[in-house]
């Protein structure tokens, strides 16, 4: 290939994109007749009204974008290139995460280039579903109209059209994210570096981080700018392993400690598919419906999605803060009783996601300024007026402990002890 990924992504104007899309550069073959045809087929367009609930301007907007990237033949190629990294090389649930596939050489309309590379994959998944003789695909047919709520939002907040929420809505557009009862699932890669054992005997887990991991001084993902109190260390020698332990409240214990493996088995390491799930507005997040939608999804994906080989379920949200167990009791809160279900682990340092998800804002305003008209908005307001730390957290449950979940919870004790001293000392300060 003539242009290197440097030279590709500095025609394009892209921003900052994972390390993956360099390398599948090195292996993408140009399809030269699949470069002369147009972007977006004209009978697909016409269908992006009742697939992304586009209003007619929108549609001639994307019309306008795309005549733009097939008249320009890097931008062309760049696009081809996207889509084919993204939906087509790899499952999509193997592709890093990514903030924007904006590109700066379409000017006022750079966020139309992600926009119609999007587009570009919906009549494939339309296909795929067919072809899987899928139970609801209506269900999942359901999942592009988000890709159209969130350019409206991008519309309101930015004045002009394009993508918003970029690579969720790349998961929107594919055939992978499914609901079952009350949850929706979708595969998804561990990213971070935990291996999650569990004793071969008494059945308890042991989740170990990889080395060289910055994290705060209570044991959680510092934010974008912010420099790490410590950095975890790993060292093997034989079945022993010198490390730090992910408590199952949530964080990275600061000291490092000597754990004997030889009784151990590894269920999860990174790299690993699991079903990710995400949680729905409204009632009906408890544990017997957590429950009953982890035995219908491991229905439907052995069913309908074979070649997914997963290894459990993984959850990425606000309601697995760790620092909601430090605002509330158990007894009073049904997201904390889940939360003890399941493992918890530090992940990305994210409290925007409490202004969308708990007070229906887009971004946080100063504290002082946040509704306290539930009892939980009232704690985090206090808790950001006290000027805490606050940030999401994730949730692990392995396939071979499933069955444990609502029965045996991870928590202990001992743990949020562990965990409320070391938020206790924490700098009081906003982030």
């Amino acid at each position: 290939m003539s242009l290197s990924w440097q030279e590709i992504s500095r025609a394009a104007g892209f921003g900052r994109l994972p390390a993956y899309f360099a390398e599948r550069w090195a292996e993408f073959i140009p399809d030269e007749q699949d470069l002369s045809k147009p972007l977006l087929r004209e009978a697909d367009v016409l269908r992006y009204g009742d697939w992304f609930g586009f209003e007619e301007d929108w549609v001639a907007q994307i019309r306008l974008a795309a005549k733009r990237i097939d008249m320009a033949p890097d931008l062309k190629l760049a696009a081809v290139f996207l889509h084919w990294a993204l939906f087509i090389a790899r499952p999509f649930y193997e592709v890093p995460w990514f903030s924007s596939l904006a590109t700066g050489a379409l000017g006022g309309q750079a966020a139309m280039f992600g926009l119609c590379v999007l587009c570009r994959e919906a009549p494939r998944t339309v296909d795929d579903l067919r072809r899987r003789g899928h139970p609801d695909p209506a269900d999942v047919l359901r999942n592009f109209r988000n890709v159209g709520d969130y350019s409206r939002q991008r519309k309101k907040l930015q004045g002009g059209y394009g993508l918003g929420n970029d690579a969720w809505c790349a998961l929107c557009v594919t055939p992978w994210l499914n609901t079952a009862r009350h949850l929706r699932f979708a595969p998804a890669a561990l990213w971070y570096d935990y291996t999650f054992y569990r004793h071969r005997e008494s059945g308890r887990a042991l989740v170990l981080a990889g080395g060289g991991l910055g994290l705060r001084a209570d044991g959680l993902l510092p934010a974008e700018g912010e420099q790490p109190s410590f950095y975890t260390v790993y060292e093997r020698v034989g079945e022993r392993a010198l490390a730090h332990r992910v408590s199952a409240a949530g964080h990275v214990c600061p000291a490092a400690e000597w754990f004997d493996l030889s009784s151990y088995e590894p269920l999860l390491r990174r790299g690993d598919i699991l079903l990710g799930f995400h949680i729905p507005d409204g009632p009906g997040y408890d544990i017997p419906t957590c429950r009953a939608s982890f035995k219908a999804a491991l229905a439907l994906f052995e069913k309908v999605y074979p070649e997914v080989r997963h290894k459990g379920f993984l959850c990425d949200s606000w309601l697995f803060s760790p620092h909601l167990q430090l605002m509330m009791r158990p007894e009073d809160s049904r997201i904390l009783r889940i939360q003890r279900e399941m493992h918890l682990i530090p992940i990305h340092s994210d409290r925007e996601a409490f202004a969308v998800f708990l007070y229906g804002l887009d971004s946080l305003p100063p504290p002082e300024r946040l509704p306290a008209d539930t009892r939980l908005r009232a704690l985090v307001r206090d808790w950001l007026l006290a000027g805490r730390h606050l940030s999401v957290g994730g949730a692990l449950l392995p396939l071979a402990d499933w069955q444990r979940f609502g029965q045996t919870p991870y928590f202990r004790e001992e743990d949020l002890a562990a965990f409320r001293k070391l938020a206790g000392q924490e700098v009081n300060r906003n982030i």
